[in-house]
């Protein structure tokens, strides 16, 4: 397990990474909320990190999530996050305990989501940031208008909390490379939200977008989450 010092120590440098990007793109750091990406973790890890000030992780895996969420119950402030793929028969053990969903990215799970009558959390469409992404993970970019269109409607009639998008970038490119696919993503996803805008609505969404290697570029196409796991815990812990 992670000693306190190193935690701290990595906080810290995470938090001058922000500061510094926040101040290139002209923003202010209290812009950006930073997702501690706990999956792997130990409870005990995370109670450390929770100690430190950190309140908002995100795990990927729906049991796990669950179990640790039953272990840090008495932490009554945390926010977690559901980042990776849920499984519809998932969706009534994760998603009625959850503060954001940031990976929508189906239309059986935007079904199963409209029939269950406690979905406040906040959802967000998972869209491909790479261009030769196939749809494995993020939702398939000829279907994102209609899944759009859906959004809007169970919004409307208070079904779905629909707050924004996230986004994963592909790895081993050079930051120009990153910056630009970023900047790209940031386009359609405003485009998409403006599109199906309505008085009432927030003007500007959650962008869930940059982790670890990436943040910089994240900020700097206008990300408001990072999601950020090996460079706060280091490698993570086995199973």
């Amino acid at each position: 397990m992670i000693l306190n010092s190193e935690l701290q120590q990595n906080l810290t440098a995470i938090q001058n990474r922000i500061i510094e990007a926040c101040q290139k793109a002209n923003r202010s750091p209290k812009s950006v909320q930073l997702i501690a990406v706990s999956k792997k973790q130990s409870a005990a890890t995370i109670r450390m990190a929770y100690a430190l000030g950190l309140r908002d992780f995100g795990e990927n895996y729906a049991q796990e999530y669950i179990e640790k969420r039953q272990e840090l119950s008495d932490l009554a402030d945390i926010r977690w996050h559901f980042i990776g793929h849920l499984q519809t028969n998932k969706t009534k053990q994760v998603v009625p305990h959850t503060f954001a969903l940031h990976s929508l990215n189906r239309e059986s799970l935007l079904i199963r989501l409209l029939e269950q009558s406690d979905t406040h959390c906040q959802v967000l469409l998972q869209l491909s940031v790479d261009p030769l992404d196939q749809g494995k993970t993020a939702l398939d970019p000829k279907i994102e208008e209609q899944t759009c269109t859906l959004l809007k409607k169970a919004q409307m009639d208070g079904r779905i909390n629909w707050g924004g998008f996230m986004g994963m970038g592909p790895a081993d490119l050079e930051s120009a490379e990153t910056l630009l696919l970023f900047k790209k993503w940031q386009t359609r996803a405003m485009f998409l939200w403006n599109q199906f805008h309505w008085n009432g609505q927030p003007e500007c969404p959650i962008l869930s977008l940059g982790m670890s290697d990436d943040l910089e570029e994240a900020v700097l196409a206008g990300s408001t989450m990072v999601r950020v796991g090996t460079a706060l815990f280091g490698k993570r812990e086995q199973a």
